[in-house]
């Protein structure tokens, strides 16, 4: 799913209205942004910018300083006019855009704005440890839907008077749920 650029405003407003920064030059580039609709269709909000191409890094003065980091070809710049002018001259190239600050993942604007960073994937981030607690997960789900749709078909055929289709159903259950383990 695309993000919008009008999902992009909103949160970029949000974030420019509700965060503090040491430098008043942050919110007025960000204003720029907002008010410029070129740029924001070729703008990505993701995570890891300092592994695109050319990205730009906005943080809260709660996160740290520089507020402002503008990573091109994997070198770093903090230069507020220099970063202006490499978003105004370039505006039709790929822009990634990361906004750091507090408790992020609790606001519904910023996740509704965030994309995957095709230059970092999440699911490439994720460690061995992590992808088996998942696939352990999903299978377990699946056996308790087994074991349910099981259940839900003993009743029926005891409900029916089947008594072969209820030894067969519960010899199935019976296996289900020692290997449930």
């Amino acid at each position: 799913m695309d993000v919008t650029i009008e999902g992009k405003k909103q949160f970029l407003s949000w974030f420019i209205a509700n965060q503090t920064f040491s430098r008043r030059e942050v919110s007025w580039l960000v204003n720029y942004l907002i008010s410029h609709d070129a740029i924001l269709k070729h703008a990505h909000i993701v995570e890891k910018v300092e592994q695109t191409p050319r990205g730009l890094l906005i943080q809260s003065s709660q996160q740290g300083e520089p507020n402002i980091l503008f990573y091109k070809e994997k070198q770093c710049f903090t230069d507020i006019d220099q970063i202006f002018h490499e978003i105004r001259f370039h505006w039709q190239e790929d822009l990634y855009i990361e906004c750091r600050f507090a408790d992020a993942w609790q606001e519904s604007l910023y996740l509704g704005a965030l994309e995957d960073n095709p230059h970092a994937p999440w699911n490439q981030q994720l460690d061995s440890q992590a992808t088996k607690q998942v696939d352990e997960y999903f299978q377990a789900l699946e056996k308790q839907n087994q074991k349910n749709q099981l259940i839900e078909q003993i009743d029926l055929a005891l409900e029916a008077g089947d008594e072969e289709q209820f030894a067969e159903l519960s010899k199935q259950l019976k296996q289900l749920t020692e290997t449930f383990v």
